[in-house]
């Protein structure tokens, strides 16, 4: 295709190659050989680091007996690291809803709330929920174990992400700690359950 410069250049690669390949191997057995010598001679306890495999944050849909992977999206993929501490953390990303003021993200081992503006973060465990549901259609009311008895966190969203977390707490019900209660409406009187 190239013609003669080509062979000339493709040979001259091919010989360049022959002769750095094998010097940059030998220089890495090198190198891991002595680190191998300072952890056996190193009076520190050897912590084995098992390179761990990236997730991706793609949702997978099953219908069936089928399963359709959702095309990427940015948001899911900032959810995981977060769940993940930027994979140092032994945790995976369930899924989320972004609402007007708060960024819900459930995870293997807890439930994330980021409000949008201050972006702190309020990271809760599943067993410390007591209870979740709706409140007039409008709000979702998860209640939380506190040092204090049970306190009730309530956040106004529209009736999509209202069953779009519904759905993700819904998953983790019986890691929470009152599993055999769900509350699907509240009382907006007296703040108890109206049915569950």
């Amino acid at each position: 295709r190239y013609g003669a410069i080509g062979l000339v250049k493709g040979v001259g690669k091919a010989l360049v190659g022959a002769v750095v390949k094998p010097v940059v191997g030998v220089g890495d057995g090198a190198v891991v050989l002595m680190n191998h010598v300072s952890e056996a001679t190193s009076d520190k306890e050897v912590v084995l680091k098992i390179p761990k495999r990236l997730r991706r944050a793609l949702s997978a849909v099953s219908s069936g007996s089928s399963v359709k992977i959702s095309p990427y999206d940015e948001v899911s993929a900032k959810a995981q690291k977060i769940v993940t501490g930027g994979e140092t953390v032994d945790d995976a990303y369930l899924g989320h809803v972004q609402t007007s003021t708060t960024l819900f993200i459930a995870s293997s081992q807890c439930l994330w709330a980021i409000d949008n503006k201050t972006r702190e973060p309020w990271c809760i465990d599943w067993a410390e929920i007591s209870n979740f549901g709706f409140v007039d259609g409008r709000y979702m009311r998860i209640d939380v174990f506190s040092n204090e008895g049970i306190h009730s966190n309530i956040y106004e969203m529209s009736s999509i992400q209202l069953a779009d977390l519904f759905g993700l707490l819904s998953m983790q019900v019986e890691k929470m700690g009152n599993c055999s209660q769900i509350g699907l409406g509240f009382d907006t009187s007296d703040g108890s359950s109206s049915s569950g």
